[in-house]
């Protein structure tokens, strides 16, 4: 049971669970065939599918008011942090492999948001 599911391929489901005494969410990789589910222990706000092996998602951090953008290889069962980031507001253009990242700076007479785009192609393997 969970929310926000996507097929990762035909055999494959993520979602993502809620824990209710934890007050947090956990990225949710369930195999149909094998009914094997693996989860990473992290407090998952977002995620989107990269490409046929790699997932791209958006850790809160309890401690901190930011949060950790990692790229998770399925396969090898990799996680990469790619960067932190002051919002959890992250857009990906499947099509042209980047993402766009909106961004509010602390400036209060700069009220107009910021919006950075990465090129998630060029992360490597």
């Amino acid at each position: 049971m969970g929310f926000k599911p996507k097929f990762y391929n035909g055999n494959t489901i993520i979602y993502l669970k809620n824990i209710e005494k934890e007050d947090k969410n956990i990225l949710q990789i369930y195999n149909i065939e094998n009914k094997e589910i693996r989860g990473l222990d992290y407090d998952t706000s977002n995620y989107f599918l990269l490409n046929n092996e790699n997932i791209v998602f958006i850790e809160k951090n309890s401690c901190n008011n930011d949060y950790t953008l990692y790229r998770y290889n399925v396969p090898n069962d990799y996680i990469l942090p790619i960067a932190n980031v002051n919002s959890d507001k992250i857009y990906y253009d499947q099509t042209n492999n980047i993402g766009y990242i909106a961004l509010n700076p602390p400036l209060e007479d700069n009220k107009n948001p910021i919006i950075y785009s990465v090129d998630l192609g060029k992360l490597g393997p």
